[in-house]
């Protein structure tokens, strides 16, 4: 079993049951106590507050946190557009999972995640993505005008997620080129398109966004990041994808994006 879905029920179980003894664990994941031991040791490193009782025949472990996991059925009930969603709470990364999948894919189609174990950004550069709290999620798409730029398309989605956030409260975000989202003077999103090339101009695209919201742990931020629950922000996150799914949705949908760009500029 990977070590990050050992990881992922661990935190599943204490969010559900709030206190859980080691056998809980033990008979659900059916590992030894001294491996559930030192995988509840990581997560305390990663920066979740764990509290442990010792009693006469086992251990209880509690958690101060409570998780906001993803909620399909929340986030399904808020999409306008019939759009396809992979819910991978695992992943090595959310457009991988889409590019390994065009052949079969719809326009429209997303994946979304709790965990990225590989998330990249530009020229394959590290998007660390820790384990739940934050947005990590993609769209496939098809493009046959072959005047549309990436880089705008890039510059579009990325005002799109200006536009959303600001509806949603938060102030003071900025657009740094080409694809970078900034809040305080500090990246909280970016944006990552992949593009396969067909003939005739034909592109098949997969859209990725990433955003800092309200990670359980922070240690590995630094002064160049920031997210959400920092600032004392707090934004549903089931409500907040839902609506950068169906906004993304409508910028892919228009064919006009000259129209699109001075909507978000």
């Amino acid at each position: 079993m990977n070590n990050f879905i050992i990881l992922f029920r661990i935190l599943y179980m204490l969010n559900k049951y709030r206190l859980c003894s080691l056998n809980m664990f033990v008979n659900y994941l059916g590992l030894s106590d001294i491996l559930i031991k030192r995988f509840i040791k990581k997560l305390k490193f990663m920066g979740v507050y764990i509290l442990k009782f010792n009693t006469f025949d086992t251990v209880i472990y509690f958690s101060l946190n409570i998780f906001e996991f993803l909620d399909q059925i929340k986030i399904l009930n808020k999409l306008k557009f019939n759009n396809r969603v992979f819910f991978i709470p695992i992943v090595d990364s959310t457009n991988n999972f889409l590019l390994r999948r065009m052949n079969i894919l719809r326009l429209g189609d997303v994946c979304i995640s709790e965990h990225q174990t590989n998330g990249r950004g530009r020229f394959n550069k590290i998007w660390f993505s820790p384990l739940i709290g934050n947005i990590y999620f993609s769209m496939f798409w098809n493009i046959c005008d072959s005047s549309i730029s990436i880089t705008n398309l890039s510059i579009i989605v990325s005002k799109m997620i200006i536009k959303i956030l600001s509806k949603f409260g938060v102030a003071n975000v900025t657009f740094k080129l080409p694809n970078d989202i900034y809040l305080n003077n500090k990246k909280i999103s970016g944006v990552l398109i992949d593009v396969v090339y067909k003939s005739n101009g034909y592109r098949k695209i997969v859209i990725g966004i990433g955003l800092n919201l309200s990670p359980i742990y922070d240690i590995f931020y630094n002064f160049h990041y920031i997210n959400l629950k920092i600032c004392n922000t707090f934004i549903d996150r089931n409500l907040l994808i839902s609506n950068l799914i169906n906004n993304l949705f409508i910028v892919m949908y228009k064919s006009n994006f000259n129209k699109f760009y001075r909507l978000f500029n």
